[in-house]
């Protein structure tokens, strides 16, 4: 976790940190889909939380770092083996 001088991100990022945790322990212990889905949409939400924060906040601006971050690749690099889904008969 990268460490930031706003309060609110630092908070928000516990907040994604637990959840993410949670997720696992639901994952660990076999929970039931309903549960995983509910676990997955809170993390999406907490995720634009943290994205809105970022670029509204005035601390959060001057450092471009947590914006900017590596490029998003939809897909893999002609080096990388393409990800392929399990096709089950």
């Amino acid at each position: 976790m990268l460490t930031t001088h706003c309060s609110l991100l630092n908070k928000n990022a516990k907040l994604l940190r637990d959840m993410y945790d949670k997720r696992d322990r639901l994952i660990a212990r076999g929970g039931s889909a309903s549960e995983l889905k509910a676990a997955e949409y809170d993390l999406i939400r907490m995720h634009r939380i943290i994205k809105r924060h970022r670029t509204r906040c005035p601390q959060c601006k001057l450092n471009h770092g947590f914006i900017t971050g590596s490029p998003m690749r939809p897909r893999p690099l002609f080096n990388e083996a393409p990800l392929l889904p399990i096709q089950v008969h």
